[in-house]
């Protein structure tokens, strides 16, 4: 009895450790990313704001879309000056950014501003006490352990490479649907609700700043697709750009790259750094037609 309660002691311990060092790491990690990105703030700033598709999960900081973005501006309008920031962070909800998106326009003063969110609703239920169910599964989201732990265990190896590839669906996808969301069905009904009321939140918070607001949709087709038609039809109703990145994909596909060269599956399957190149493509013209830019023309 002894041995065994010095090992479970041993491992509340180490799991608690990981759980502060995690934390901690959440809080050193966003100010790294800004400093990086304020090195250009007296130019044409650009706030780029979402989960872990703005962050750049599985590519190199130079490679995720807003460091791409910076660098065909840079080269495309050399006159100009511009400055990108990144606030992407890894697993949050559309909920998440709509409550910080006042304070970080007026703390950035940015030109335009890009929001890609929306999948992690089918999960991540942080920052919505108006909703009278699911208290625990909250509580349990806030621990950064509990969230990596659930990222690994449902996109662990070759759940997602073979997507795209044989046309199989994805059994483990569709038992963590069931299991986060009591089926597919509803998952898709919260996100419905929720984004909608989400996304016409920021788009009110920027208008009321004057600040021109792009919406990004998600590029993978099974798991991303539905959430992607949420994106897509709520920014059109609204009035707003969306840049469609499953056309991107489809561009690529054309030219001939695989899914092995167009996601990174390391956390689920995210844009490799060659799929962030042609989403940049897209977005620079309704940037340029956001600012009163010259047309933009951009050869892949």
């Amino acid at each position: 009895m002894r041995l065994a309660a010095k090992i479970s002691l041993a491992i509340v311990v180490s799991l608690l450790t990981l759980e502060l060092c995690l934390q901690l790491a959440s809080w050193i990690a966003p100010s790294e990313r800004d400093a990086a990105a304020s090195v250009d703030e007296d130019g044409t700033r650009i706030l780029c704001v979402g989960d872990s598709h703005t962050f750049g999960a599985g590519v190199f900081p130079k490679d995720n879309y807003p460091s791409q973005l910076h660098a065909v501006l840079d080269a495309r309008y050399p006159e100009k000056a511009f400055g990108v920031f990144n606030l992407g962070l890894p697993g949050i909800n559309s909920a998440h950014v709509a409550r910080r998106l006042e304070a970080q326009l007026l703390a950035i003063r940015p030109a335009i501003v890009l929001v890609w969110v929306g999948t992690n609703n089918m999960w991540n239920e942080l920052e919505r006490e108006e909703e009278g169910t699911g208290g625990g599964h909250r509580a349990l989201l806030r621990s950064k352990l509990y969230r990596l732990g659930t990222v690994l265990w449902h996109t662990r190896s070759g759940a997602f490479e073979k997507l795209g590839q044989d046309g199989q669906e994805d059994e483990r996808q569709t038992a963590y649907l069931a299991w986060t969301s009591g089926g597919q069905e509803r998952a898709i009904g919260r996100i419905e609700e929720t984004l909608a009321t989400d996304m016409r939140r920021m788009v009110e918070t920027s208008a009321a700043l004057d600040v021109p607001i792009v919406f990004l949709t998600y590029p993978q087709e099974r798991q991303q697709l539905p959430v992607s038609e949420v994106i897509e039809r709520n920014a059109l109703a609204l009035g707003v750009p969306v840049v469609v990145t499953a056309r991107d994909r489809e561009r690529a596909e054309a030219d001939g790259l695989k899914p092995g060269e167009l996601f990174v599956f390391g956390a689920g399957p995210h844009p490799s750094p060659a799929l962030y190149g042609y989403i940049v493509e897209s977005l620079v013209s309704p940037i340029a037609d956001a600012l009163g830019l010259a047309p933009a023309t951009l050869a892949q």
